[in-house]
C-alpha cells in the first residue's frame, strides 16, 4: 500500500509528471477495443447472475 501512496504522491508533487502519465494512459486506451471488452464484462455478470439464479 505504501508504494502505491508513494507513486500517488509523486504524480501530485510532479505536474509534468502527472501530465506525461495522463497521456500515456490516454494513448494505451485508445488501442484497446472497448466493445469487445464491454461485451466480456456484460456477458461475465449474465453468467454469474444466472449460477446465481440456480443456486
Amino acid at each position: 500500500m505504501n508504494a502505491y501512496a508513494d507513486a500517488i504522491a509523486r504524480l501530485v508533487a510532479d505536474p509534468a509528471l502527472h501530465k506525461a502519465q495522463g497521456a500515456a494512459g490516454h494513448a494505451k486506451a485508445q488501442t484497446y477495443q472497448w466493445d469487445a471488452i464491454n461485451q466480456k464484462v456484460i456477458d461475465t455478470y449474465l453468467e454469474v447472475m444466472d449460477r446465481r439464479a440456480k443456486a
